[in-house]
């Protein structure tokens, strides 16, 4: 007899995967939480920065759609409800980032979509106890001044 084998280790994740659950998260929003954890698991195994980097290259042409299309509404209601089952603040800070670079963009449909898709992030990020205001992230605070300083500059 064979001895067994062991079971060949799972390939890397890529870019394409991403796209496989960002297509997915188009079709119904009743999928959206498993759909989540299944990004979740991606972004733990690609890493906080590769995820980011193929995540908003993904994104990246979802910004220049200028009427209200179903599906990319669903892509970036999807992308809140991923980012409250991550709850990893450095990722979505990654994120949010970003947004705010496309948030000086020369186009306004850019603009106004990075504006919107940073309002759904924003609304992940763990909520400080009200107790601990003595103890305020230094990191949260800054990220919150360039968000409000970035906005006042897109009116």
């Amino acid at each position: 007899p064979k001895p067994p084998t062991a079971p060949a280790p799972l390939a890397a994740p890529t870019a394409d995967d991403i796209r496989g659950v960002l297509d997915a998260s188009q079709d119904s929003t009743a999928t959206h939480k498993q759909l989540a954890k299944k990004l979740s698991a991606i972004c733990e195994r690609m890493g906080s920065k590769n995820f980011t980097a193929a995540l908003v290259t993904l994104i990246q042409p979802l910004l220049l759609v200028s009427k209200k299309h179903r599906g990319v509404e669903k892509v970036f209601r999807f992308l809140r409800v991923f980012c409250l089952e991550l709850q990893e603040e450095e990722t979505i800070t990654d994120l949010i980032n970003v947004c705010l670079d496309f948030c000086r963009a020369r186009d306004k449909t850019v603009r106004y979509r990075a504006c919107e898709v940073t309002s759904h992030l924003m609304d992940t990020l763990p909520c400080e106890d009200e107790d601990d205001e003595e103890e305020e992230d230094p990191h949260r605070a800054a990220l919150y001044n360039k968000v409000i300083e970035t906005m006042k500059r897109c009116l």
